[in-house]
């Protein structure tokens, strides 16, 4: 893998730390939580640990970059429709949709010494900082506790909760108000804009 002039040693130990962080408090999440959660953090499990996959490859990158972006298109497609199957005729969370294009851009970003191109990479920069913005301001942030909620009765058990309400057991779930958890979503999505860029600039300058 060539130096890229983006990625000097010290930001990638400092990434490597911060993702390693992030991941373990998301493996604590899908421990503590029920379905759907314990599948939503399973998601972020999966980039955390992609994302030192790409900062830290063993081999180097194009070596890792085949089964990486499958596996995160698979993840992406089987998070995707099992959220569909359960919830027809559409998913009521935004979370899914939004995990699911985290999963495909991760998965570009496997495959962007080969195909990577400004048009699609500088989007991507953009979705990954307006969800930085949405969770460092907390506007993503209730949609967590929600999750629960929009489970049909059959996942989440019986329940008096009128639809479209959060239960009170959903708020007192470890973890939905928890600033870590947002601290490291928004840190996460920054880190991921930041690595696109990367990989689209730097590496040709390192070329």
């Amino acid at each position: 893998m060539m130096p890229n002039p983006w990625l000097p040693t010290w930001v990638v130990v400092v990434f490597a730390a911060v993702f390693v962080v992030i991941m373990l408090l998301h493996v604590q999440h899908v421990v503590e939580m029920g379905s759907p959660r314990r599948w939503w953090h399973g998601g972020h499990v999966l980039m955390a640990a992609a994302m030192l996959v790409m900062l830290v490859p063993i081999g180097g990158l194009p070596a890792v970059g085949p089964l990486g972006s499958s596996v995160c298109a698979a993840a992406a497609a089987g998070l995707g429709g099992s959220r569909l199957v359960l919830h027809r005729p559409a998913p009521r969370s935004l979370l899914w949709p939004l995990l699911v294009v985290d999963l495909l851009a991760m998965a570009y970003m496997f495959a962007m010494e080969a195909v990577g191109t400004a048009w699609l990479t500088l989007p991507l920069v953009a979705w990954f900082v307006l969800q930085a913005w949405g969770w460092f301001g907390g506007g993503l942030f209730p949609m967590v506790a929600a999750l629960g909620a929009a489970d049909p009765p059959a996942a989440r058990g019986a329940s008096n909760t009128p639809v479209g309400q959060v239960p009170a057991v959903v708020r007192a779930l470890p973890g939905t108000g928890d600033l870590a958890l947002r601290i490291s979503l928004a840190t996460m999505a920054t880190g991921m804009a930041y690595m696109l860029l990367a990989m689209q600039f730097g590496m040709s300058m390192g070329a």
